[in-house]
């Protein structure tokens, strides 16, 4: 899944992150591997992305 990120707005970062944490949180209550896999993935891609935008200590 590809996110258009606009500008290096700190909120989005933080937006990217919680969509992140939202996707883990999900693939927890899931019994399918593959989507399983697919969330691990897409939180990977919106961490990326964010650390992209405003990179963490």
């Amino acid at each position: 899944m590809d996110v258009l990120i606009g500008g290096d707005d700190p909120r989005e970062a933080g937006t990217l992150r919680a969509q992140a944490r939202r996707c883990r949180s999900l693939a927890q209550t899931m019994t399918d591997q593959q989507a399983v896999d697919a969330l691990l993935a897409m939180a990977s891609e919106y961490d990326a992305k964010a650390q992209g935008l405003h990179p963490t200590q």
